[in-house]
């Protein structure tokens, strides 16, 4: 039977947070949603957790892959499963507020839009939760520029499946894969509907592999922003946009891989 949500959580190595997210997720008000859990081969216990969660709640599925692809291709195939043709993605390590579902499902009602995104929390500890603001809804129209400079991201988002499956899925086998996309699918929407509230908690706390950051991560930035440019450039963004899209392509694949060196030259040189 069709569902009006597929939420898809791509899981590796993340036995501390797992279940506060699926929990967070089975606690929403609404109810009328598949739990895409894609584990990406972790060498953990989520595996164990995750199909403990299945044989319990009909609404969950689970993927099993034999190796590591990380968590663009853990997406696509999520996307690809997905039974609705709405899709909202959480981190493993993350989770939602209870009303999270009810509030983006009743407003892409009203509006019909694409995408409806919201603002998320960063989460450092229970004493210490700020509200980000990415976006803010007004009565103007939306300035598309905002989707360039402000590096949308998938976990702040309900998403039209449509707007995937037409090229532009997500960079497999490597990291910073959002960069890559998310801007091309924010300006590819026909309609965007911007809520002010903050129903995602980004956890900020986390030193677990799902988030561990290797020291040779940050120069895959420039693989990622190259392909940036180049889907910019084949949707014929390039030309409207040329000062941003060639901002953001300078911070993050330069200015942003620079300060990645720098910090880890200043580690070396605590160690001598």
């Amino acid at each position: 039977m069709p569902v009006k949500v597929s939420i898809i959580v791509p899981v590796y190595n993340c036995e501390a947070y797992i279940t506060k997210c699926i929990d967070s997720i089975l606690e929403n008000t609404f109810k009328d949603f598949e739990l895409i859990l894609i584990n990406d081969a972790s060498t953990d216990s989520s595996p164990v957790i995750i199909h403990n969660y299945k044989s319990v709640d009909h609404r969950i599925r689970v993927i099993d892959l034999s190796e590591n692809q990380r968590q663009g291709a853990a997406r696509n195939i999520g996307i690809r499963e997905a039974l609705s043709d709405f899709i909202l993605f959480v981190d493993a390590d993350d989770w939602i507020a209870p009303t999270t579902l009810q509030s983006v499902i009743d407003n892409q009602n009203q509006t019909g839009a694409d995408i409806v995104a919201f603002n998320l929390i960063n989460y450092f500890d229970e004493h210490n939760q700020q509200i980000e603001i990415k976006y803010k809804s007004s009565s103007s129209k939306i300035d598309p520029r905002i989707f360039i400079l402000n590096s949308p991201a998938p976990c702040q988002a309900l998403f039209r499946k449509s707007l995937f499956l037409h090229g532009l899925m997500f960079p497999e086998h490597t990291f910073f894969e959002d960069a890559s996309i998310m801007p091309a699918i924010f300006l590819s929407a026909s309609k965007i509907s911007l809520l002010n509230d903050a129903y995602y908690f980004y956890r900020r706390n986390n030193i677990s592999t799902c988030r561990k950051k290797d020291d040779y991560r940050f120069f895959e930035r420039i693989r990622a922003m190259e392909r940036f440019y180049d889907n910019m450039n084949e949707l014929g963004f390039k030309d409207k946009y040329h000062s941003e899209i060639e901002y953001q392509f300078l911070k993050v694949a330069l200015l942003d891989s620079i300060v990645g060196v720098l910090k880890i030259s200043q580690r070396i040189l605590k160690k001598k």
